[in-house]
């Protein structure tokens, strides 16, 4: 892919390819994964579906795969 699909985040200083991320919005989530040592490529300030600011974590997906698995099964 080209460098279109390229961000640089300003936030953690790395480059990430837009289509190898997921994008998430539950902080509950994302403070799971940090505490696991799984961080995010950017964070973004957006505004969610009830027009209210929001954070934004954009996390690889293949770095997020096992750790959605533990998200999934502590949530039961």
């Amino acid at each position: 892919m080209g460098d279109e699909y390229y961000r640089f985040s300003t936030v953690t200083g790395k480059k990430y390819n837009v289509f190898d991320s997921v994008k998430l919005l539950n902080l509950n989530q994302c403070i799971f994964y940090m505490e696991n040592n799984v961080f995010p490529d950017d964070i973004k300030i957006s505004i969610n579906d009830k027009g209210n600011k929001c954070l934004v974590f954009y996390f690889n997906k293949d770095a997020t795969k096992e750790i959605y698995k533990r998200w999934q099964e502590q949530r039961k």
